[in-house]
């Protein structure tokens, strides 16, 4: 090769790292900018208390958190979106097998002699307490919310009240404490909480945040009527899905399938 044709390549390469530096640069301020208004939900745990009456058996006393001034029956202000941007058209769901925990009080209930019993009404969404073969209380589980939107924690440092199946939890803690009394220990195994968001930003990104909720037991003092529990209340990140994440599940699902259809593997 002449001199002018090396000279010529290396301006050819020359001109195609400047480009590639150039598409670089723009999808790094591309980068840069999505993080500027990225949320990202997360949930404060919380230390509670908890309080039982032998007396008037209210089973589903709220449990009451300790640093929290909200005194709504539905909701608690958990949620904190340490991101940068707002995170639009939250949706919240809540998820666990109340029958389970309705079924460990129950034989608890009989063995230990309590008149109290807990029934699901036959549309399934209400659960009722009878005492003494009379009904107590009626409740309806509600475990969906929605709210617009939630700021970040610069624009609003304050935590945002959700939906809270207090209800549910407040069965948890009696479990607990009855289960020490009928000498099962606290080795009942039951499926965990657990609650999702979903969300977007304001550039139209979705996300899916899912965790696990942990229901930590501290200590318990029972006195002639009544028994206090403390315990502790976390939330363990299970998985973080955007809407790119999710297209490449479903393109992997979707070569799973395929290869499962035709048999590759056996018809080789």
């Amino acid at each position: 090769m002449t001199l002018d044709k090396w000279i010529a390549l290396a301006a050819c390469f020359a001109a195609f790292i400047s480009a590639l530096s150039a598409l670089l640069a723009v999808r790094q301020s591309g980068l840069q900018r999505k993080l500027s208004y990225k949320p990202q939900i997360l949930l404060r745990p919380q230390l509670f208390d908890y309080e039982y009456d032998d007396s008037t058996f209210d089973i589903l006393n709220r449990i009451k958190m300790r640093d929290e001034v909200n005194s709504n029956f539905l909701k608690s202000d958990l949620a904190v979106n340490i991101g940068l941007g707002a995170a639009l058209d939250l949706k919240v769901k809540w998820n666990y097998d109340s029958q389970e925990i309705i079924d460990s009080l129950n034989r608890n209930f009989n063995k230990l002699q309590i008149p109290l019993k807990i029934e699901r009404i036959s549309n399934g969404s209400f659960i009722k307490t009878i005492v003494h073969n009379d009904v107590r209380s009626v409740y309806r589980e509600i475990i969906d919310d929605s709210i617009d939107y939630v700021l970040s924690y610069n624009q609003k440092p304050s935590p945002t009240e959700i939906n809270f199946p207090s209800p549910m939890f407040s069965l948890i803690c009696a479990n607990l404490i009855l289960s020490v009394r009928a000498d099962e220990g606290l080795n009942n195994k039951y499926s965990k909480p657990t609650v999702m968001f979903e969300y977007k930003d304001i550039g139209g990104e979705s996300y899916v945040e899912e965790f696990n909720v942990n229901i930590d037991f501290i200590y318990s003092a029972q006195s002639q009527t009544t028994t206090k529990m403390s315990g502790y209340l976390s939330f363990e990140k299970r998985k973080s899905l955007n809407k790119t994440i999710k297209r490449l599940q479903r393109l992997r699902q979707g070569y799973e399938d395929f290869i499962a259809q035709y048999d590759f593997n056996n018809n080789r």
